[in-house]
């Protein structure tokens, strides 16, 4: 995974540093200052992860880009039928004919009828027979056999596969042409025999009818004339496959070329690409955002916390740099013991340490915790740190005794708050809970005042 994704960031990595770099310099540094807030480290590291959030944005830019290029030309190779042939596909035996329409390469439709499927010489005498047997298995409908007719028979006029029946009663007061059977007032034993003429037509067979006209083609433009020629062609090619489920028209005809219609396409999917790419670009950005709110909370919890601990080690003889470091190791070890999770104060507090077993002097690390933390209270406290270091540590003690009392009611004030939030996230369960409520008491009244 590593692997593909290092190739994935060679390209946007590229364009980060050949062309970003050069016009988006001062929204890197903005950038820069809010990862500084919750991922501490040095300006280099930081650096790096401006360069890889770019690189990520650039790349989903890129990924959707050549995704959207890629889906327009299958698109475009899926709908281009101007060099290869049409098949036209026919309604099957008896489902009749079709309309069916041609796209002229300058966007002129033609629309021509297709027949349905024909019998073949060979083929027909056997779909007679299998038509006739067909209406024999179900015209008895409840009756058992056909010398035992009592009840009402089905004459149907049409019999799958594209044939029309016609029924001709010979006794039309016993069995009607519809197939009803007048025995109703019928006593005793009386029967009677009935021939029924049975006849199957299908298109000019069994009855033909010869009609003259004489039909002349009327004067056409030169695209009229064009459009007929095509027209023409492509009955032609019909009349000639009627035995077959389709015929195939060129490509390309008169020296026009052809293709089909385009079928309506659904554009729900281009919009839902295009919110997931949104999405995942501003995924980041929205994150960043919840994680600046959640390190605000953390600091002001850990500030009552961190001057407790201050007042503890140092009321116990330790000096503050080694109040700092203690602080600073029991976290650490906490941590890797999966006993308390990331607290943006303490990794602030870590880089601190760290910078003063560097080689940073404690003055300058206190000021730059300071500046890290933004926020009031952390920085009065570092201002009576630098100050007690500049004029000893002999009051050092008292004045974080003072800052001890203030973080108190400080902690009663964010609990406070917190029970707020927790009493508005509460309204909405707790009126679920009185309409629940109401209708328990409700419904034995409306009951009562039903049944009255």
């Amino acid at each position: 995974m590593k692997k593909w994704s290092k190739y994935f960031l060679t390209i946007p990595d590229f364009i980060y540093r050949i062309i970003w770099k050069r016009i988006g310099q001062s929204r890197d540094k903005k950038l820069a200052s809010q990862f500084r807030l919750f991922y501490p480290g040095t300006p280099a590291e930081l650096e790096l992860m401006v360069a890889n959030y770019r690189c990520r944005q650039i790349g989903i830019i890129l990924l959707f880009l050549v995704t959207v290029m890629v889906f327009v030309f299958c698109v475009g190779k899926a709908g281009d039928h101007s060099s290869s042939a049409i098949r036209i596909w026919r309604n099957g035996y008896g489902e009749g004919t079709k309309e069916e329409q041609i796209v002229l390469e300058d966007g002129e439709t033609i629309t021509f009828t297709v027949g349905e499927q024909e019998y073949g010489e060979q083929e027909l005498e056997k779909a007679f027979q299998n038509s006739f047997q067909w209406v024999r298995e179900h015209m008895l409908m409840e009756n058992a056999e056909a010398s035992d007719i009592r009840s009402d028979l089905n004459f149907m006029t049409e019999v799958p596969g594209g044939f029309c029946a016609e029924w001709i009663s010979m006794m039309p007061e016993v069995i009607n042409h519809d197939g009803k059977v007048q025995n109703d007032d019928w006593l005793g034993e009386n029967s009677r025999f009935v021939d029924v003429q049975l006849q199957l037509s299908y298109q000019e067979y069994v009855r033909i009818q010869e009609l003259h006209f004489c039909v002349r083609e009327p004067m056409h433009t030169a695209r009229e004339e064009l459009i007929l020629k095509i027209k023409q062609s492509i009955a032609k090619e019909e009349e000639l496959s009627r035995e077959k489920e389709s015929f195939v028209i060129p490509g390309v005809l008169e020296g026009v070329a052809l293709k089909q219609p385009e079928e309506n396409r659904s554009y729900g999917i281009y919009l839902l690409a295009g919110a997931l790419f949104i999405f995942l670009f501003f995924y980041q950005k929205n994150r960043m955002e919840d994680e600046g709110k959640e390190r605000y909370r953390q600091l002001e919890e850990d500030y009552p916390v961190l001057i407790n601990k201050l007042v503890l080690y140092l009321g116990a003889g330790i000096n503050l740099r080694k109040t700092f470091q203690q602080i600073a190791k029991e976290y650490t070890e906490d941590v890797h013991a999966g006993q308390i999770k990331k607290r943006y104060m303490y990794e602030e507090l870590v880089v601190m340490v760290n910078e003063m077993d560097a080689g940073t002097g404690e003055q300058q690390a206190y000021e730059a915790f300071g500046y890290r933390m933004e926020q009031n209270s952390y920085t009065k406290l570092i201002s009576l740190l630098v100050q007690n270091l500049q004029k000893g540590n002999d009051g050092l003690l008292n004045a974080l005794k003072e800052e001890e009392a203030n973080a108190f009611f400080l902690r009663i004030d964010h609990a406070k708050k917190l029970a707020e939030e927790a009493g508005t996230k509460l309204l909405f369960p707790m009126l679920l809970m009185l309409l629940i409520v109401m209708a328990i008491v409700m419904a034995p009244a409306l009951f009562q005042f039903g049944a009255i």
